[in-house]
């Protein structure tokens, strides 16, 4: 089969060579007709070739003869450039090696990982210990992303089975990040506590002249006086429920100050959504799991359409 060279669509944020070299390509300009054919996948996009195509071009050649590989994605072909490149022709370098495996690792789940760097070797045709060095760094980075992730659900009052399953990761995991967690509460100086922007109240009747800028949600209160009764009532990784919680200030305090919250509305606007739980509060207390219950040291209540 042949293509007309303008219809070979080169994708070079996913073939695999950092360098091309211009020598191979004069040496195979003067070899055109007994080059193998380039390898496409079924939406013309090289997969295999790069200088048998540019040869091809050099000496103004109308068509090409390639093969059609079906890709099902672009990791996919990506992975199939890699092998092609990895073991024949003009073979990758070791950073280009780097460098694709490293591509490809960063958009694997999590859970796919340890399977992925075994693949990654035979792909690279390197060993197992040289691809873990390689995306050594990005396991560490993307573990601290993950635990930062568990941490804010947990602030947010989510269950270690929902944890788990949005992570894609076991629950014993999950348990063994939270463990690091119950230590926090227990430091001397926990972050974001009331120690810096803000003003510590002094009287018992708060005024707000104007609102802050930005809120707009009907009923909404005024994210100072939120922030005022977590310093007078609570402390750091209390739990603070908020079932009229629509304009998401509440949880927003209460992430910057550490304290857990569950918070709800009826009618989830949104840029709120994932961050506020759908319930409403004239049906019956929210379902929040017994073991925050007892951790619950502040129910704040703002309830513009309360019957």
């Amino acid at each position: 089969m042949k293509l007309k060279l303008n219809e070979v669509v080169f994708r070079e944020d996913l073939y695999p060579r950092m360098e091309t070299n211009p020598i191979t390509v004069q040496q195979y300009a003067g070899d055109i007709e007994v080059l193998p054919p380039i390898e496409v996948n079924q939406n013309n996009e090289l997969i295999d070739g790069w200088h048998r195509w540019t040869a091809h071009k050099k000496v103004n050649a109308e068509a090409i003869k390639v093969i059609v590989t079906e890709t099902k994605s672009d990791i996919h072909l990506m992975e199939l450039a890699i092998e092609r490149n990895a073991v024949h022709g003009l073979q990758l370098s070791r950073d280009d090696k780097q460098s694709m495996a490293r591509k490809i690792y960063h958009v694997t789940p999590e859970k796919e990982r340890d399977d992925k760097k075994k693949q990654l070797a035979k792909m690279l045709s390197v060993s197992e210990r040289t691809v873990r060095d390689w995306l050594s760094r990005i396991d560490k980075d993307a573990k601290v992303e993950r635990d930062k992730r568990i941490f804010d659900m947990w602030l947010a009052c989510y269950t270690q089975e929902e944890m788990a399953e949005s992570e894609g990761i076991p629950r014993k995991t999950v348990a063994d990040v939270l463990a690091k967690v119950v230590e926090l509460p227990k430091s001397p100086e926990p972050a974001a506590e009331h120690q810096t922007n803000f003003d510590i109240p002094i009287y018992n009747v708060w005024k707000q002249q104007t609102k802050t800028p930005g809120i707009a949600h009907p009923g909404n209160t005024e994210p100072v006086f939120v922030d005022r009764l977590l310093y007078l009532y609570t402390k750091p990784f209390d739990v603070v429920l908020d079932p009229f919680a629509g304009g998401g200030s509440t949880a927003t305090i209460c992430k910057k100050r550490f304290r857990r919250y569950w918070v709800s509305d009826r009618v989830i606007e949104p840029e709120n959504e994932g961050k506020i739980r759908e319930w409403d509060i004239i049906v019956g207390l929210p379902s929040l799991p017994k073991q925050h219950w007892k951790d619950v040291k502040l129910v704040y209540l703002d309830p513009p359409y309360w019957k």
